[in-house]
């Protein structure tokens, strides 16, 4: 006989199992929801922060060059971002969704052929980068280093947005 509290862990377990296996595209759900409403069912900023912190600390190996897009969409506990480059990612983020300044797990945007993105760190106002300074691995920098060392100019932070 199978209890309830066995019962309520193998669903829970074979949700899981079915959430990790939903394509992430445009128009297609999440969940069970719209693919609009993604933003609202992803990690939160600071353990989107945290994530891409723990690469870093750890020096864990990317899958390849120029996939910040991707890997910001990982944190954040997604498949990836749902976006062809980060510069689209930046442009079609909402207004609602841009903020001021640094906020820990804020994305942090730049422009230059397909752009940059990377995380805001969780305290100390900087982020986490993939392929700086070193290709295939995520670095700790200021916005200031990532710009000069890409050769890119800063576009802004934002809330993380996906769809």
């Amino acid at each position: 006989a199978v209890t309830a509290c066995s019962s309520l862990h193998m669903t829970k377990m074979v949700a899981l199992l079915l959430a990790a296996f939903v394509p992430l595209s445009f128009g297609i759900t999440i969940n069970n929801m719209p693919a609009a409403n993604v933003s609202s069912s992803i990690n939160s900023m600071a353990q989107a922060s945290a994530n891409g912190k723990a690469y870093y600390e750890n020096q864990t190996p990317l899958e390849g060059v120029n996939m910040c897009d991707h890997y910001v969409g990982v944190w954040y506990g997604l498949a990836h971002s749902g976006f062809n480059t980060a510069l689209d990612h930046w442009k079609q983020t909402p207004d609602s969704y841009k903020l001021g300044g640094w906020q820990p797990g804020a994305l942090a945007f730049w422009d230059g052929g397909d752009g940059h993105v990377a995380i805001g760190d969780e305290k100390l106002g900087n982020v986490y980068s993939t392929d700086y300074p070193k290709a295939l691995y995520v670095g700790h920098a200021s916005v200031d280093e990532i710009s000069k060392g890409f050769g890119k100019t800063f576009l802004g932070w934002a809330k993380p947005y996906y769809h």
